[in-house]
C-alpha cells in the first residue's frame, strides 16, 4: 500500500487488555472470587508459579458461571471494543484510509466463547450489537497453525485444549464469513504474496479509474526485492 501510495491505518486491538477491563476485571475478581480458608495459605516462603493462559482461561471460566458477571463482561467487553473498532476504524475508513486491522471480532468471539465453554452460537448480544456497527472488512485472512505447535511457539499457554478450541472456532467462522485461511505449510513469502495481492484486489475492485486498472493489471510493479528480503 505504501508503494501504490495509498494511506493506511493499522489498528490493533485485543478485548479485556485495556485499562477499562483490568479495573473491571480486579473488581470482579474480589466480589466473586472466594478466598481460601486458614491463615497459613500462600505462605511457604517459594515465589508462586505464573499462571499460565491455560490456567487463566479456567479461572475465567469458573468466573464467568456467575450470571450477572457473565452478562456485565460482555457488555463491558463489547463497550472496551466499540471504541476501537465501531468509532476508531469507521473514523479512518471515513477519512479515506485503508484500514489494516491486526486482530478483529473474530477474536474476541472466540476469546468470549472459549472462557465461556467453547461454545460459538452462544454469541451475546452485546456482541450481535458490536458486529452489526463495526466495518464489515473487505477481505480477512485467518493464520492457521496446529494446536501442537502453537504449543512449542509459546509454552506459557500451558496446554492444547483451549488452542484446540480456538483453532476449531476461527475456521468455523472463516468457513462461515468466506475468510482466507493461511494453510500453517505455506511460506512466509507465499503467505505475505497472497495477503498483499488479494487486499489490492479488494480494493482496486472499487475504484474502477484507468490509473487504479493500470496499478491492478501489474501488482509485480511493488519492488519486490524491498518486502521479501
Amino acid at each position: 500500500f505504501d508503494t501504490c501510495a495509498l494511506r493506511t491505518r493499522p489498528v490493533w486491538s485485543r478485548g479485556g487488555s485495556s485499562r477499562f477491563m483490568s479495573m473491571f476485571i480486579r473488581a470482579a475478581k474480589r466480589l466473586f472470587t472466594r478466598r481460601p480458608s486458614g491463615g497459613a495459605g500462600g505462605q511457604s516462603g517459594s515465589p508462586a508459579t505464573p499462571p499460565s493462559e491455560a490456567d487463566k482461561i479456567n479461572s475465567r471460566r469458573e468466573s464467568l458461571r456467575h450470571p450477572v458477571l457473565r452478562f456485565l463482561y460482555s457488555v463491558l467487553y463489547s463497550l472496551d471494543l466499540a471504541g476501537v473498532y465501531w468509532i476508531k476504524t469507521r473514523f479512518y475508513l471515513l477519512t479515506g484510509n485503508v484500514v489494516i486491522c491486526d486482530r478483529y471480532i473474530p477474536d474476541a468471539l472466540v476469546d468470549l466463547a472459549t472462557a465461556g465453554g467453547g461454545r460459538l452460537e452462544r454469541t451475546p448480544l452485546a456482541f450481535k450489537l458490536l458486529q452489526w456497527l463495526a466495518p464489515r472488512p473487505h477481505c480477512s485472512f485467518f493464520l492457521d497453525v496446529d494446536e501442537v505447535e502453537a504449543l512449542r511457539r509459546k509454552p506459557e499457554e500451558g496446554g492444547t485444549g483451549h488452542l484446540a478450541e480456538a483453532r476449531r472456532m476461527f475456521l468455523a467462522i472463516a468457513e462461515q464469513r468466506g475468510g482466507t485461511v493461511m494453510a500453517p505449510e505455506d511460506s512466509l513469502e507465499s503467505v505475505h504474496e497472497r495477503i498483499v495481492l488479494d487486499s489490492l484486489r479488494a480494493y482496486y475492485k472499487r475504484h474502477r479509474t484507468v490509473r487504479n486498472w493500470l496499478l491492478y493489471a501489474n501488482p509485480n510493479q511493488m519492488n519486490p526485492g524491498r518486502w521479501r528480503g
